[in-house]
C-alpha cells in the first residue's frame, strides 16, 4: 500500500465521518422541528402512521440490502486492492449512500408529528434513524 493510497483512504474516511456527524446532529433538529410545527391538538393519524410504517419497512429492507450488496463488496475490493484509488472512491460513495438511506426515518417521524401524531408515536422513527446511523458508523475497511 502506497503512502498516497493511505492518505487518500484517510481523507475519505474523515469526510465520511464528518457527514456521519452532520447526519447524527440532524436528528435532534427533526425532533425539535416536529415539536415546533406540530398542531396544537393531536389528531387521529392512523392512516399516516400506517403508511409511514410501510415506507419505513421498505426503507429498512433497502438499507440492509444496500449494506449487504454494495458496502461489503466495496470493502472487499478495498481490502484486495488497497492502493486502488477507484476502490477508495467506490467505498466512499457507497458509504455516503448508506448513511443517506438512514436519515429518512427521522423525516418520517417529523411528518407523523406534523400531521397530528403524538411524540410517542413519532419517537420510534427518530430512534430507528439514530440506531441505524450508529450501527453503520464509518470504519476503516
Amino acid at each position: 500500500m502506497t503512502i498516497h493510497a493511505v492518505n487518500d483512504l484517510n481523507s475519505s474516511l474523515k469526510k465520511v465521518r464528518a457527514l456521519h456527524l452532520i447526519l447524527l446532529l440532524e436528528i435532534p433538529l427533526f425532533v425539535y422541528a416536529g415539536e415546533v410545527f406540530s398542531p396544537a391538538k393531536t389528531k387521529d393519524a392512523r392512516g399516516v402512521e400506517l403508511f409511514l410504517l410501510a415506507l419505513a419497512a421498505f426503507n429498512i429492507w433497502s438499507v440492509l440490502s444496500w449494506y449487504r450488496r454494495r458496502v461489503r463488496m466495496a470493502c472487499e475490493a478495498l481490502r484486495s486492492h488497497p492502493g486502488d484509488p477507484k476502490a477508495v472512491t467506490r467505498w466512499k460513495a457507497v458509504s455516503i449512500a448508506l448513511l443517506s438511506l438512514c436519515l429518512p426515518f427521522a423525516l418520517y417521524g417529523f411528518v407523523l408529528r406534523v400531521s397530528g401524531g403524538t411524540f410517542l408515536e413519532a419517537a420510534p422513527f427518530y430512534a430507528c434513524a439514530l440506531f441505524l446511523l450508529l450501527v453503520f458508523t464509518p470504519r476503516r475497511p
